[in-house]
């Protein structure tokens, strides 16, 4: 989760603020930021570049299911793991 004091210079910028990690740069805004933004951009939409926009959104969406799917995955086998470690230890 984001610190108290990185959200409070989120709310100075007015909801953006941008983050570099190695090669990587991410922006990072409120909700309500993000949401005006989608709000003016969907106006000017036509239908096919909307049902993009839509596309988009639901494989964004499908693949951060699948990284938490993965993660969970992941955390059950390093708990089964664990458990197996401290069974036969005596």
């Amino acid at each position: 989760m984001l610190s108290a004091e990185f959200k409070e210079a989120l709310k100075l910028m007015n909801g953006k603020a941008a983050l570099l990690d190695k090669d990587e740069c991410y922006i990072i805004m409120t909700l309500e930021e993000f949401k005006k933004i989608r709000k003016s951009d969907v106006k000017n939409l036509t239908k096919q570049e909307s049902l993009d926009r839509i596309n988009s959104d639901v494989d964004l969406w499908k693949n951060s299911e699948d990284i938490k799917i993965k993660e969970e995955e992941k955390k059950k086998e390093d708990e089964e793991v664990e458990e197996e470690e401290i069974k036969y230890v005596r």
